[in-house]
């Protein structure tokens, strides 16, 4: 009987190894931060620059550089059933953790911290 408990379990510790993947293809989702690219250029009155947008590329490898401001956060990444669980892997202006749902069709992530933020799917990185 003891057997038949270590073999469920080490099964589903497998199984629940199996189900952290990661995308199966390069990908960038962006994030906009004004309604139109004119409205963010409107708001940088007095020479003051900043972004448009925030962006995350996703490697088929596990790794995802993600941009928030200026800076190029180095993370990794792992795909949990509908959850994206991205962890920063280096210096950066991100929190350690970042938690997104993925909807159905991938094309869109939604931030599961804060504001519910949406993330469009932008094209496959080169």
């Amino acid at each position: 009987m003891r057997v038949l408990f270590m073999a469920a379990g080490a099964l589903l510790i497998a199984a629940q190894a199996s189900a952290h993947t990661t995308f199966g293809e390069n990908r960038t989702y962006i994030h906009h931060l004004f309604r139109t690219y004119q409205d963010c250029r409107d708001a940088q009155h007095g020479g003051m620059g900043f972004n448009c947008d925030q962006t995350i590329s996703f490697s088929k490898d596990g790794t995802a550089l993600v941009m928030v401001t200026d800076i190029m956060s180095p993370a990794t990444y792992t795909i949990e059933g509908d959850q994206v669980i991205v962890k920063r892997a280096g210096p950066g202006d991100i929190p350690e953790s970042l938690f997104f749902k993925l909807d159905a069709t991938e094309r869109n992530l939604v931030s599961l911290q804060g504001r519910l933020e949406v993330w469009e799917l932008k094209q496959p990185c080169e």
